[in-house]
């Protein structure tokens, strides 16, 4: 069967491939038209082919307006060309060639995975020559589907000739009149010269603004192709190391538009750092020094007069001081990491690391002056923002300190003395991204798996898990935080262990006591004292720790005292009162600040759903919410509070499924709206309901249709 005489023909001319969009062979929104003829004779055992195609305006995914036209042929050697052009510009050439047969290829496909079928054709010639003439980087980026990155024009070549056993390879890129977002970066050269004993990288920067940047990297390396099939990667992370990289006055402006969420950079950059070590395992020796640094990174804001000191050495790396501005917050650290092994102890790569990061302290801003003059610069608190918005202003001290030894990273942080002051807390909370254990899906032909991945990702992630090596001890001292908010403040101590391990799926886990020894917060208009509070963490899940928390209420009519303990997945709430009151009237004193009346069923009911912001107070109250909704004979309670403490309440009942009966009345007059009102709702079908309002001043039906998009 395997010498038997064989021949097909296929034939596809200007195929749309909007159609294959459309049938969901490719992504949607494909388009353009693609040609192909092949013709395949010769036997099963040692065949030939040949493969002609074009293509016109092809849109696929990132690819935009690219037209191609390639050959393959496959007899007793294979060949292949291939061109590229974009409206009417080349923008590349390439042809291939290998000194195999069909037959052979055949041969290697039925033994896949074999090395003793792959070795006997290391030796057979091979050839690459790609050519890139003058593309224009702007129609490279039209090309990927990202219009107006860049500008500039990219020149190259590469040529792969010997054989897989003893290769090489030459390679050059050039880069010239680059800009991004209106801004010369200016020109960059690349040159790689590779063969069976090593490699030799060659990176050249000159930018606009003045300055250079030469780097030059050798990699004494067995390349071969014996090497790499019996060894894998090995000989390549294990292949020695040698070069130098200079700057000299270097303009980071060439940088802004290039690195990702970075709008804008500059500062000059000096340095000469030698390379040695391995691949795996790289040493520098040398200095770098960064002066007057400016980066705009997108959503959190300019980091102004950003300087840099670091030296390294074969046994030490010290970042001897780097220093910045945030707005008005000023930061400092000082970092350094070198290699010590224990005593008696062959481990060499045992790093140990100390530091220190100041913010907002006198140590942020000792010998700096404003830019431009000779005043001392003041501290100042550094802003913490989220989506472009200032969250919090920062300002104290952490130190650190530990090593990293065979996978395992022992790290210690203390924090003598720090500030957190709250400027707005997120109004919404993102949901978690991590697909739900319980979800599976079920395509044919495939296992289960859970949503976003594919399938054999958790067998992976399993199996990877289990042979995993790092690990983490981590200890936090924190002598003294002093948070502060609008409707918050406490100091918070703490000491606290934290254990992970990649090879145990809980992850993380906490051993400790956050303590809140006082501090008040504000709810329903009142303050709240902080007698005392303890989260406890037990070595378990750190999002379930055990809770001793205690507030108090002092009001001339009652004093209240909440305690909440259990766990914070099962709260236990406790409220008691001077004078003694039941549960149902200290929630409803705690809500009112009236301790006449009770809570009944002509609309007595309270709510404190958004009452309390701060951690301790949303903790508390929402479960003094828990304890009304045991008590109260209605489905619906709120309560409506402002800066003049509470300013309505309202409740409501369901009836059956489709009907709702309201009542709400307001405490506080407002002009044109009703203090006094019914409400009555009637769900007809999912997307059809009538409401009838009944107030005091205004009366309202309306019959609504709602449909979800």
């Amino acid at each position: 069967m395997l010498d038997r005489p064989l021949q097909a023909d296929l034939a596809v001319t200007q195929l749309p491939l909007e159609r294959l969009s459309r049938s969901g062979i490719l992504p949607t929104g494909s388009s353009g038209t693609v040609s192909l003829s092949a013709r395949l004779s010769g036997t099963p055992r040692n065949p030939t082919l040949d493969v002609n195609t074009t293509g016109n305006e092809v849109n696929i995914g990132r690819l935009h307006g690219l037209a191609f036209q390639g050959a393959l042929g496959i007899r007793d050697k294979v060949r292949a060309t291939l061109g590229a052009q974009s409206q009417g510009d080349v923008v590349a050439r390439g042809e291939m060639g290998a000194s195999l047969s069909g037959g052979e290829l055949v041969e290697v496909l039925m033994r896949r995975g074999d090395r003793a079928a792959i070795a006997p054709l290391l030796d057979r010639a091979v050839s690459l020559n790609l050519e890139i003439p003058g593309l224009p980087i702007a129609r490279a980026s039209q090309l990927a589907g990202r219009a107006g990155v860049a500008e500039g024009r990219l020149t190259g070549k590469v040529a792969l000739s010997g054989t897989p056993a003893r290769p090489e390879l030459t390679a050059q890129l050039t880069v010239r009149d680059l800009s991004a977002q209106e801004k010369k970066l200016g020109a960059a050269d690349v040159y790689v010269e590779a063969t069976s004993a090593g490699a030799l990288l060659h990176v050249g920067i000159d930018p606009p603004g003045g300055g250079n940047f030469l780097g030059h990297v050798k990699l004494d390396a067995d390349l071969g192709g014996r090497a790499l099939l019996s060894r894998g990667a090995a000989p390549v992370l294990n292949g020695r190391l040698s070069g130098d990289m200079t700057s000299r006055h270097l303009d980071l402006v060439f940088a802004s538009g290039l690195v990702r969420d970075l709008r804008r950079a500059s500062g000059t950059l000096d340095g000469a750092v030698k390379m040695g070590g391995t691949l795996s395992k790289p040493v520098a020796e040398g200095d770098a020094h960064l002066r007057r640094g400016l980066f705009d990174v997108v959503g959190q804001g300019v980091y102004e007069d950003v300087g840099l000191d670091a030296k390294f050495s074969p046994k030490e790396v010290v970042l001897d001081r780097l220093t910045g501005s945030l707005g008005m917050g000023t930061f400092s650290a000082i970092l350094a990491a070198s290699r010590r092994p224990l005593p008696g102890s062959a481990d060499l790569d045992r790093m140990e690391f100390t530091g220190e990061i100041h913010l907002g302290d006198a140590e942020s801003v000792r010998d700096r002056k404003v830019p431009g003059t000779d005043r001392p610069l003041s501290a100042g608190p550094v802003p913490v923002r989220q989506a472009a918005e200032q969250r919090a202003d920062v300002s104290g001290e952490i130190d650190l300190f530990g090593d990293y030894t065979d996978g395992t990273l022992n790290l210690n942080a203390k924090i003598p003395d720090a500030r957190i002051v709250i400027k707005q807390l997120p109004d919404k909370q993102l949901p978690r991204l991590k697909e739900n254990a319980d979800v599976l899906l079920v395509h044919p032909g495939e296992r289960p798996h859970p949503p976003g991945r594919e399938p054999g990702d958790v067998e992976a992630e399993e199996e990877a898990r289990k042979t995993a090596k790092f690990r983490m001890h981590a200890h936090l001292d924190l002598n003294h935080l002093y948070v502060k908010a609008a409707d918050f403040e406490f100091p918070v101590q703490t000491q606290m262990n934290f254990e992970y391990d990649a090879r145990r799926p809980d992850g993380l886990t906490a051993d400790g006591t956050v303590h809140v020894p006082q501090g008040s917060f504000t709810a329903l208009g009142r303050r709240f004292t902080i007698d005392d509070a303890k989260i406890i963490e037990t070595g378990g899940d750190p999002s379930n720790p055990e809770l001793e928390i205690k507030a108090l209420y002092d009001n001339p009519q009652a004093k209240v005292t909440i305690t909440v303990t259990g766990t914070a997945k099962n709260p236990q709430l406790e409220m008691a009162s001077n004078p003694t009151m039941d549960q149902d009237q200290i929630a409803f004193f705690l809500a009112t600040g009236r301790i006449q009346g009770r809570a009944t069923q002509q609309g007595g009911g309270v709510d404190l759903t958004g009452a309390a912001t701060s951690v301790v107070g949303g903790l508390l109250f929402g479960q003094v919410r828990k304890e009304l909704a045991d008590v109260l004979p209605v489905d619906v309670i709120t309560i409506d509070t402002g800066a003049k403490g509470v300013s309505g309440a309202s409740v409501g009942k369901y009836i059956g499924d489709r009907v709702f009966i309201g009542y709400r009345q307001r405490f506080t007059e407002t002009p044109y709206e009703n203090n006094v009102e019914g409400h009555l709702e009637y769900e007809i079908s999912r997307t059809v309901s009538a409401e009838m309002t009944y107030g005091d001043r205004t009366r309202d039906f309306s019959v609504l249709f709602t449909k979800d998009f």
